[in-house]
């Protein structure tokens, strides 16, 4: 069962105050709908009973997936983060329960967008690790395609299946098609990412992929057989 507490928030037009429920936890066996909305955001969003106006209330909290054994924590400050992670390492004041170790996906994230990428990687029984280098491929992609634009962040969403990642930049956003065949080939070529899914790092994002990315010869997946023909578009 989802976990809450009410807290009172303050209209940033009119200055009315509210109610907002904040949830610390939410199980996606037992709160669907909640799930659902935490999926597309929608869990954050505050309407004001007295001038209708929407906001924004971030907060962190945990996703628990209950059939696929995977926990996710969004935590907001970094200190908070390595709280996190030591716990689900077996290193913190308050750990995982003994037997949950190495039964468990665990992840920690520091935005909402990677807490919303990371439940929709694994809802299609994808491996983030290999969706992370796919997105330093796709950047080098968008690095050369349009030199004149800086990426200051690349994010993956979608559904079913069916994927894109997209590029922030200054002048709006960067996007196009996801090619599952870059991921896959990610797969094929860094066969040293052996160790199990379910256990290792629980930060898996773009220093972790880059850490990977130096450790290989990333020029050589450029032009093995994927790459040549595939240009990020803008949409």
């Amino acid at each position: 069962m989802a976990k809450s507490s009410v807290k009172k928030i303050t209209c940033p037009k009119c200055g009315a105050q509210s109610d907002f429920t904040v949830y610390s936890s939410i199980n996606s066996v037992h709160d669907p709908e909640l799930s659902e909305q935490l999926k597309n955001l929608s869990l954050y969003e505050a309407v004001c009973p007295k001038c209708n106006t929407k906001a924004i209330v971030d907060y962190g909290l945990l996703y628990h997936d209950m059939n696929k054994r995977i926990m996710i924590y969004y935590v907001r400050k970094e200190i908070e983060a390595q709280k996190a992670a030591d716990m689900f390492l077996g290193r913190g004041v308050y750990d995982v329960a003994e037997d949950l170790k190495g039964k468990y996906l665990y992840r920690v994230v520091r935005s909402k967008r990677q807490l919303k990428e990371k439940i929709a990687i694994f809802d299609a029984n994808l491996d983030d690790r290999y969706m992370e280098l796919s997105k330093i491929f796709y950047l080098t992609k968008f690095e050369a395609d349009y030199p004149d634009l800086d990426a200051e962040e690349s994010y993956i969403y979608g559904s079913d299946g069916i994927f894109y990642v997209a590029f922030s930049t200054k002048e709006g956003e960067v996007a196009t098609n996801f090619d599952m065949a870059v991921y896959q080939h990610m797969k094929e070529n860094f066969t040293t990412l052996s160790t199990p899914l379910r256990g290792g790092d629980v930060f898996i994002d773009f220093e972790w992929a880059m850490k990977q990315i130096n450790k290989e010869n990333f020029g050589q997946f450029l032009s093995e057989g994927i790459g040549g023909d595939i240009k990020v578009k803008i949409q």
